[in-house]
């Protein structure tokens, strides 16, 4: 199979499990079966739900990095199909659990470490399959990028009507695309050669390769603080701005603006920006320094929060004036994209000749995952005391340390590379 086949069976794989992973998750499918539960009388609350989230942290968090040192055991591949048909078995155990409680941890566990298992060994191969054009690594990691968000777009879509059309057999076809995604894979990638299986001869050796190399020991302090901001605003920007659910705020033009309706078109709109970032800055990263578009991406972060705040803030202020912030927002989210195609392309050349190199992906999947949750409890006590302006401050705070933690970042200079 030609380069550009394999490519399209990475891409098609990952939307179709974003598209499962998001449908089936406590937002959407088991949201709506908990309601359903609770409303009949079951006993279940939001409680359940948020157990329920910290199971599939907590074991996405245990796997995450020995499913990095399988990849590097066995292969890329393999992996990848593993935590696919997990996440089959898990979302398939919800819709035959029947209110079971025990099915529900279960599930959540299994697809915890399913998703851990999947984003390394998608990261893996892609590093492999760019081995000799490192060049294309930014277009490649952006494309990875827009497909997991079209996955994620897809999957939020589609759950609600399947709910409401044929209800817990939605789990069902859920499972369905997992193995759908698996078959892709593992056939869609036949035919490369990856070197990750055949550069590590034992568990302990890729974790010393991986932990001992001194560019992926300072980009994970980066990594995470952006994943924080991400998780951050994920989990409490939506209550803050939806009025079904919290009291307006005295100065906060924005908190609780907007119908669920109309904040799903910003959302909409938000996700067209980032992904328009990451297309523009992946295709930069063969052209400009990596750390030279990461820096950036934080400096958007920053500008991103500083004239949000003043959008917070302008109930009294004219329309053009609010029109005028709110370009500048946009401009901020698009430079926010360019950070994962340039931080995954630097992640790929760290550990493209590395005898860890799967490990590597694992650490980095288990610090996205600790950042996720990082960002959710910290945006929980800011918005508490601050409502929308404590997300957006710290929001500001973290991007500013996540732009200085950069400096200490050392280069890895390309031939393909300006330095400008």
């Amino acid at each position: 199979m030609s380069k550009q086949s394999r490519l399209g069976a990475i891409y098609t794989s990952n939307s179709l499990l974003r598209v499962a992973a998001t449908a089936s998750s406590s937002t959407a499918l088991i949201g709506y079966y908990i309601a359903q539960l609770a409303g009949a009388g079951e006993g279940f609350d939001s409680e359940l739900i948020g157990r329920l989230n910290a199971t599939f942290n907590g074991f996405a968090l245990l796997a995450a990095i020995p499913g990095g040192v399988l990849i590097d055991r066995n292969s890329p591949r393999l992996v990848l199909v593993i935590g696919a048909l997990l996440g089959a078995i898990a979302t398939q155990l919800f819709g035959i659990s029947n209110g079971n409680v025990t099915f529900f941890y279960a599930s959540r566990a299994l697809e915890g470490i399913g998703s851990s298992l999947a984003l390394p060994a998608i990261l893996a191969y892609l590093t492999d399959i760019t081995e000799k054009e490192p060049e294309t690594r930014g277009r490649v990691m952006s494309y990875f990028e827009v497909t997991l968000f079209g996955g994620i777009a897809i999957g939020t879509l589609i759950a609600g009507f399947l709910w409401e059309q044929v209800g817990t057999t939605s789990f069902g076809m859920m499972a369905i695309i997992y193995v759908i995604a698996a078959v892709v894979f593992w056939f869609g990638a036949r035919g490369a050669t990856t070197q990750t299986t055949v550069r590590s001869s034992s568990s302990l050796a890729s974790l010393r390769e991986a932990f001992s190399d001194d560019a992926l020991r300072r980009l994970a302090i980066p990594w995470l603080i952006f994943n924080t901001i991400v998780g951050m605003l994920l989990a409490h920007a939506t209550f803050q701005l939806t009025f079904q659910t919290n009291g307006a705020v005295d100065g906060q033009w924005l908190v609780s603006r907007f119908s669920p309706t109309e904040l799903s078109v910003i959302t909409f709109f938000f996700a067209i920006f980032y992904s328009l970032g990451m297309l523009i800055f992946g295709r930069l990263v063969g052209r400009i320094n990596r750390l030279t578009i990461m820096r950036n991406s934080f400096l958007g972060l920053i500008l991103l929060a500083i004239l949000t705040v003043g959008v917070n803030s302008s109930a009294d202020w004219s329309t053009l004036v609010r029109g005028i912030l709110i370009v500048g927002v946009v401009i901020g989210i698009v430079f926010q994209g360019g950070f994962p195609p340039a931080a995954l392309a630097y992640l790929a050349d760290a550990a493209g000749s590395s005898k860890g190199r799967g490990t590597s992906m694992g650490i980095y999947t288990f610090l996205l995952s600790l950042g996720a949750v990082a960002g959710a409890i910290l945006g929980g006590y800011l918005a508490k005391t601050w409502a929308f302006n404590g997300l957006l401050f710290g929001t500001l705070i973290l991007a500013f340390f996540g732009w200085l933690a950069l400096r200490f970042v050392p280069e890895l200079k390309r031939s393909d590379e300006s330095t400008f």
